[in-house]
């Protein structure tokens, strides 16, 4: 569940900032795939999906901390992490 909270709060914060809706689409795509495969039955996939969806709704509208020049490192970050 972890995962899925961190990897939303980073989708979240680059919708938010407008970041290329490419490289977001693709950065979710693949969390969500990485969730999918580390999740241990259906049901704990089903929950990581909604707490990733619920997460990512809520910070789409917030500013990541530090703003959004700082942020461009962390979703690059992120983005080469689940490649």
């Amino acid at each position: 569940m972890q995962l899925a909270r961190d990897s939303a709060v980073i989708a979240g914060g680059a919708r938010y900032c407008n970041f290329d809706p490419d490289d977001v689409e693709e950065f979710i795509a693949r969390a969500e795939a990485r969730l999918s495969s580390i999740a241990r039955d259906d049901y704990e996939k089903v929950l990581a999906r909604l707490e990733f969806k619920n997460i990512l709704d809520a910070y789409t509208v917030r500013q990541p901390t530090g703003g959004c020049a700082d942020f461009i490192t962390v979703f690059d970050k992120a983005r080469r992490s689940v490649r």
